[in-house]
């Protein structure tokens, strides 16, 4: 018999996250995009009409993000009627089809959408009452 040397194996290389590689997360990014003004005021070559025009970008901005939430809240509420249907028609298919980790996930993932819908809500009112804004309904 001879002893052949058998080869030895590449060790297997792991591709850095994104996080190890320095990019930023999608909220990090949109933290960035709200955070940064595209013209600093006091530079060279920064004037007041500069500052307006971040300004107006940063307001379309905002009111393209709450657009879009308004647009999803919707499909997601479309959703929920749509899955309550279910649910009341048909338990045991439900109770076939997911298991007591599922049901959790779905549980813990529509509690988080609660929670951060629930942030948004006050972070409004808070706003609301430290400038004095009228309030058409208390939440």
């Amino acid at each position: 018999m001879s002893k052949e040397k058998k080869p030895t194996p590449k060790p297997k290389t792991r591709k850095p996250t994104l996080k190890e590689m320095g990019v930023p997360t999608l909220n990090e990014m949109v933290d960035m995009e709200f955070s940064i003004p595209d013209v600093m005021i006091g530079t060279v070559g920064s004037d007041i009409d500069d500052y307006e025009k971040w300004i107006e970008k940063l307001q379309k901005r905002a009111g393209k993000h709450f657009f879009k939430q308004g647009e999803l809240v919707t499909k997601s509420n479309d959703n929920i009627d749509t899955l309550l249907i279910y649910l009341d028609k048909y338990p045991e298919l439900f109770a076939e089809e997911y298991d007591e980790i599922n049901r959790d996930m779905v549980k813990w993932s529509l509690n988080e959408s609660i929670k951060k819908h629930r942030e948004l809500i006050d972070k409004i009112q808070e706003i609301e009452k430290k400038l004095g804004l009228s309030i058409h309904h208390e939440w």
